[in-house]
């Protein structure tokens, strides 16, 4: 019994509020305390009291050091519990809570410790930690706001689970967790539609944009829905689920509102709904409060990291797409479709579907939130294309009126979630509906992609990611920044390089992966989650990681394109930097602090499942884990170590990313200087593009502070 049932929880509380002889009597006697302990004068025959202190949690580490047992983060789970019982159900934090940040603070540098079934180790413990306590009541006093500094979070938590639970909800706590069954989530979910609707779907969503309007940039054109993370223990309140309600506005949209209703009554709707939904996704417990949570990962936290961030992109977040680089990336991953075969089969031309999207876009770039048009607007704005042609692109464009997102209800039903492959939404009464430029902006790709693979055309996966390569050289060369590309043979290796960039410091080595984040994933489906890294970050940085071994240790590379041209690669002694590009958006996944945690676990672990059929779906990532932990000690060998963050050169980028770093680059020095504008710095909101204008911000008040 190794999780934190009730039985094992009133054990806990019995043993850390048992009736014991006190300490009072000898606790300013050094003598007696070293006597209590059997404890031995120094050979000076002095005694000291930090020794006695000490002696008791060398005894608590005894006691339960283990091989196997409970990690960090399971442990942690006993205090999380501790606070929830006390906040939801009103049990008393102390004495188990103090007992608990003992046991911690002389356990926590061990990997693992005992399984809550050892019961006599942990009881034990627990005497050990309770003399402790008595011997030093002021570092772990009783003070409840002192706790709630410790832990806010889990604070937040257990009073969005109260509020909920005084709704009515019935919900429990184990583990250091709410639980809510998916009945009772449903009831949330099912009250919420309904608040939406009484609201108006649509309204609800333009009152949900004006409220992101702050929050948006209108350089990126994106909206900087972000971790409001503190450096102090005093958190932010939940945040408001902005992905999960429009998600939910999306699968109201067809039903007619309730009758008219009042404004007062309206913004008090509006309250509840956002008071609603944030104690729902609260009880989640995938928001980050804390600057430091995550930046200290193992091989047995990283797991859950994934699904936390990938959760929380999915609830909070909106993946956008800046509308002015819809038509451009467009025609350059479709580029090598067949105009005339896409008539035939689609019954719209691509070059004319291009024109309608670049028409949608600059309608709607300007304006924030939903906006609604009819076909006869666009069919007026294009008299050169049939009408009949409109109606098709528009078809293959908008979701049809029976709607989309139709099984979401609660935030882990990402799967459910189809809205984002059409950006528009066709409405009963003849109108088509956007309902912001700039989240449906990614689904103009998904919407042709689809279409094109309906259409029998083949291999449209395989062409675009060849596109999506030619479409990165000409980015760069627009921006005065050449590149190369080509394939070598080292020593009988052979290798291709997707994309360099040299600057007169630095080698920069592309390479391209057009995996997706699957739905499943994104759903924080742990196997789709560490299949889909694998498959694109892993998988691309060992493609890297042997160009660079290779260019080290020879010195060059001579790279042969297709058109049988030769360039050879001087390394010249330089740095690499190594990027591994997306073509579309990974989230959070992409932050360059935790693909160089996730990176550096892999170096010292291994990963596998007592399921075969996961241990099947893993081995193509067990084989790039073995080719990374091989390249880093070939690097090594080389003197090419990164010392204690052997991953400092590596990021993982996205095509949409890319867009924006290269505004207003001209040369490959200042290609370089947008790259390292966020390489040494973050602000934890794991969130690139909000990041990336932070700190051209500050580098602009820097400049302008130096002027003047």
């Amino acid at each position: 019994m190794n999780s934190l049932d009730r039985d094992n929880e009133n054990l806990l509380r019995s043993s850390a509020s048992a009736d014991r002889p006190s300490l009072a009597a000898i606790s300013d006697d050094l003598a007696a305390l070293y006597a209590h302990y059997g404890l031995t004068p120094d050979s000076g025959g002095s005694r000291r009291r930090d020794f006695v202190t000490r002696h008791l949690y060398d005894r608590i580490r005894a006691l339960l050091q283990r091989p196997e047992g409970l990690t960090s983060a399971e442990h942690h789970r006993l205090r999380a519990q501790a606070i929830l019982r006390h906040v939801v159900d009103s049990m008393p934090l102390h004495p188990l809570f103090n007992v608990l940040e003992v046991i911690w603070d002389a356990c926590g540098r061990l990997p693992r410790i005992a399984h809550l079934d050892e019961h006599e180790a942990w009881a034990s413990a627990i005497a050990a930690a309770r003399d402790y306590l008595e011997l030093n009541p002021d570092i772990f006093s009783d003070d409840l706001d002192r706790v709630r500094m410790y832990d806010s979070r889990t604070f937040h938590v257990g009073e969005a689970a109260l509020r909920l639970r005084q709704q009515g909800v019935q919900l429990e706590i184990a583990n250091g967790r709410v639980l809510i069954s998916r009945e009772e989530g449903l009831k949330i979910a099912n009250k919420l539609l309904s608040l939406i609707r009484q609201l108006g779907a649509v309204e609800f969503a333009n009152a949900l944009f004006q409220r992101l309007a702050s929050h948006f940039n209108p350089q990126q054109m994106r909206y900087a829905i972000i971790r409001q993370v503190s450096l102090l223990n005093a958190a932010p309140p939940p945040q408001i689920p902005y992905g999960y309600l429009l998600n939910l506005c999306v699968r109201q949209v067809q039903a007619p509102p309730f009758s008219s209703i009042r404004q007062h009554d309206a913004d008090a709707l509006f309250r509840e709904t956002l008071q609603l939904s944030t104690d729902l996704v609260a009880t989640y417990d995938v928001q980050p409060y804390n600057t430091f949570e995550g930046m200290f990962q193992d091989g047995a936290s990283i797991l859950s990291s994934l699904q936390t961030m990938a959760i929380y992109d999915s609830t909070f977040t909106l993946t956008q797409l800046r509308p002015s680089d819809v038509t451009a990336l467009l025609r350059g991953v479709f580029s090598w479709a067949d105009d005339a075969q896409c008539r035939v089969r689609c019954g719209w031309s691509l070059k004319n579907a291009f024109v309608v999207i670049h028409t949608l876009v600059g309608w709607f770039s300007q304006h924030r939130g939903p906006h609604a048009f009819r076909i006869e607007q666009v069919v007026r704005a294009h008299p050169w294309i049939p009408q009949k042609e409109i109606e098709a692109i528009l078809h293959m464009l908008a979701h049809p009126i029976g709607g989309a997102n139709t099984g979401y209800a609660l935030p882990t039903d990402v799967e459910q979630l189809d809205f984002g492959f059409k950006p528009l939404l066709r409405m009963r009464n003849g109108q088509l509906l956007l309902l912001d430029i700039s989240w449906c902006s990614p689904a103009f790709y998904e919407a042709i992609a689809v279409a094109l693979r309906k259409a029998g055309i083949k291999n449209v996966q395989e062409n675009i990611g060849k596109a999506a390569e030619v479409l990165v050289h000409q980015l760069f060369s627009e921006h005065g920044v050449p590149t190369h590309t080509g394939k070598y043979v080292s020593r009988g290796e052979h290798g291709e390089c997707d994309v360099v960039v040299e600057t007169p410091s630095h080698v920069i080595l592309l390479e391209l992966k057009g995996k997706v984040l699957t739905r499943n994933a994104r759903a924080g489906g742990q196997v789709s989650l560490w299949g889909d890294m694998a498959d694109s970050l892993l998988k691309a940085q060992t493609q890297i990681g042997g160009h660079e071994v290779r260019l080290r240790r020879e010195g060059f590379l001579d790279l042969k394109s297709d058109d049988g041209a030769v360039y050879r690669l001087n390394l010249a002694g330089r740095e690499v930097e190594r990027i591994t590009l997306t073509l579309v958006d990974f989230g959070a996944l992409h932050d360059r602090y935790f693909i160089q945690q996730y990176l550096h676990i892999l170096l010292g672990n291994q990963f596998t499942s007592e399921d075969p059929a996961v241990r099947e779906k893993l081995k193509g990532f067990r084989e790039s884990s073995q080719k990374l932990r091989e390249q880093y000690e070939a690097l090594a060998s080389l003197g090419a170590s990164q010392g204690h963050n052997p991953f400092m050169n590596c990021w993982f980028m996205s095509i949409p990313q890319l867009f924006v770093l290269l505004d207003g680059v001209q040369t490959p020095d200042e290609f370089k200087k947008a790259l390292w504008t966020t390489r040494h710095a973050t602000t934890r909101s794991l969130d690139f593009y909000f990041e990336h204008a932070h700190m051209l911000a500050l580098r602009r008040e820097r400049a302008g502070q130096a002027t003047s």
